[in-house]
This record gives structure tokens, sequence and C-alpha cells, in this order.
């Protein structure tokens, strides 16, 4: 197949309006794109401005071809371009015995063309082909960038999943149990004072044993008993005190 450049740089470019797609729902705690609303979603991402950080770099290498199939790509980009390429594979696709240049030169040319690349990636990127793109594939992609999405808050996240505000109590202390957040959180959402009444009742020496100590070792029974918020007031600190956000579909956020 002959090789054709500037459909090899729409092809880069797709990817990237893809995961600037991706990128604008997780910056504005759009967690789910609805195939019934499209239209909707399409205009709120055409609305949104949008501009390749130097960031981007890193994901235009990682996108082109790896190793043998990297080598001939460049070798073709070179050719474009009426550039020098390094002998390393014959027309067949058989490593060289003795290669054309160094180790050294071959790393500046592969590096000289991720940049060539680069460069025209860069120049061809505009809003209006943004535009497009949206129009043309939300449609086709959203179920991918949905899955992203889930994926990126699973792992990049903190998140305190719930689909109730209702089961927001329960939810906290069953991650606090399984140690899915830390015990600080304990520290603020029980009454420790309420704790060192109860253990000032039953005579417990303070100065040895306190409420923090009974707090680690008696989780469960602290959480169940001294919990101090009902699930609204958790919800509100959360979001004010903790600077968690609350993502629709996902729950709460940091």
């Amino acid at each position: 197949m002959e090789f054709n450049y500037n459909l090899e740089i729409d092809n880069i470019l797709n990817k990237i309006y893809q995961r600037k797609i991706f990128e604008l729902a997780c910056e504005n705690n759009i967690s789910t794109i609805d195939l019934k609303d499209i239209k909707s979603y399409k205009d709120r991402f055409k609305s949104f401005n949008v501009y390749l950080g130097s960031e981007i770099e890193e994901f235009i290498k990682d996108s082109l071809p790896k190793e043998k199939d990297g080598y001939f790509f460049r070798c073709n980009v070179s050719k474009h371009k009426n550039n020098y390429y390094p002998k390393i594979y014959d027309a067949l696709g058989n490593k060289l015995e003795y290669e054309s240049d160094s180790k050294f030169a071959t790393i500046l040319w592969k590096e000289h063309i991720n940049n060539l690349i680069i460069k025209d990636v860069y120049e061809s990127f505009n809003k209006e082909n943004f535009h497009e793109f949206i129009d043309n594939n939300l449609e086709n992609i959203y179920e991918d960038i949905n899955k992203s999405i889930i994926d990126f808050y699973n792992t990049n996240k903190l998140t305190i999943a719930f689909s109730n505000k209702s089961e927001l109590v329960s939810v906290i202390k069953d991650m606090i149990l399984k140690n899915e957040l830390d015990i600080s959180f304990a520290h603020d959402f029980v009454d420790l004072d309420k704790i060192r009444e109860e253990m000032i009742m039953y005579s417990t020496p303070l100065d040895m044993y306190n409420e923090y100590d009974k707090l680690e070792d008696d989780l469960n029974y602290c959480l169940n008993n001294f919990f101090k918020y009902n699930n609204d007031e958790l919800f509100n600190i959360l979001v004010d005190e903790k600077n968690f956000k609350f993502i629709e579909n996902v729950g709460l956020v940091r």
C-alpha cells in the first residue's frame, strides 16, 4: 500500500481528538455520554476551549508504530520529507548484518523524525477540525470514552462510589473498615468525645489507653455507635471540607 503521509497525520489527530474529548469530560465532571442525548453532548464539547499542550508530545510518540514497523514508518516519513534515513533492514524486512549508521546516529534520526511529525500534528490541529470530528464520530466512540472515564476515576482518583445519597454513611463505614479510606477519616467522622466518655464510665486508664487507641482496636464498634453525621451532613462535609466533587453516576471523587 502506498504511504500517505497526510492520512497518517489525520489518523494521529483523530486519536488526539478522542483523547481531548475524554480529558474535557473529566475536567468538566461529565461522567457519562448518553447516546439518547448525543446532540447536547456534541454542543457541550464544542463549547469548551481546546488546545494542544506540550504533554501531548509523548502521546504522539506513543501512538507511532513500534520496533521494525516503527523503523519503516519513519523511513517513509523521511522519504516523504526528502530526508536521509539509516539502513537497518533490507526491503524484505531482514536485519542487515552491518548497519549504515551508529546506534547514536540512528537514535538522533528517530528523534528528528518524531519531531517533524509532532510539528506537523501541531500545525494541523485546529478547532474547526476538532468540532467536525465531534459531529462525525461521537456516536461511534462514546462507549470507549465512557469506559476511559470510569477507568480514570477508579485508578487515578479517590472515589467514594454510591448510587444514592442514602447509602453514603454505610459506604464510608465499609470503606474505612476495608482500609480503602485512611483512618484519619474515622478520626473526623466519629465522636471521639463520646468514646472518651464511655471509657471514663468504664474506668479505663486514659493515660495508658485513650480514645484513639479504642477507635483503632474496636473500629467497627466505634463506627456503628459513635458516628457523628447523617447522610446529608456527611455529603456536605466531604464536598465542602474534604474537597470531593460529586460526579453523576460515579459518586464523590477527589
